[in-house]
């Protein structure tokens, strides 16, 4: 087992191992892949620590970037941090625990890891990043507002927010400018932050 490679190398090879795989082998959640830009909604691995079960429904599996977002309370969930929560455990050792298992700790040679950029690089269509983060960014500024408690979970909001990640899914699905994402987040947060003032209808 390589202990040679800084924790930082560690988990950003573990986090490279698909996220489907993951959920599948240590979760035993069968996850179906989704398109470019899209994701697909599901019970929280955590589903247990959910006050409600995990019935709502509020994790995101982001085939695109290898991801995950639990929008309930667990928040950005990639593959090392998954492993973390599931056995508690540091990155370090969750990241070496993924590669053991894939036998992934071994060093890879030059002509596989150019392969791995070239396709990187062809295969790119935005340097805009996950939509999970802008989940995570509009969930937090969510979180921030007096009302959020009252507010948060009422069938008006839920029903706003999700048909606002339906937007994002279509929006990351084409080639879009970073710009065009900040707008919809600031066009969402601001929509959403008012709604949450609002009283319950």
């Amino acid at each position: 087992m390589r202990s040679d490679l800084s924790t930082t190398e560690l988990v950003e090879r573990a986090n490279g191992v698909s996220i489907h795989t993951i959920l599948q082998d240590f979760f035993n959640l069968g996850v179906p892949e989704s398109g470019e830009g899209r994701s697909y909604k599901t019970r929280c691995p955590f589903a247990f620590e959910h006050g409600d079960g995990g019935i709502s429904r509020s994790y995101r599996v982001y085939t695109s970037t290898n991801s995950s977002y639990c929008f309930d309370m667990h928040g950005s969930l990639a593959p090392v941090r998954l492993v973390a929560v599931r056995y508690d455990l540091g990155y370090r050792v969750s990241a070496m625990r993924i590669l053991s298992k894939y036998n992934l700790l071994r060093p890879r040679p030059w002509w596989e890891r150019y392969a791995d950029l070239v396709k990187e690089r062809e295969t790119r269509t935005t340097d805009i990043g996950s939509p999970a983060f802008l989940v995570e960014a509009l969930n937090s500024a969510m979180r921030e507002h007096p009302m959020y408690v009252q507010r948060a979970y009422d069938d008006d909001v839920l029903a706003f927010v999700e048909k606002a990640l339906e937007e994002l899914e279509v929006l990351m699905a084409g080639h879009v400018s970073p710009d065009e994402v900040r707008a919809w987040y600031r066009r969402v947060r601001e929509q959403t932050l008012s709604l949450l003032s609002e009283e319950a209808s």
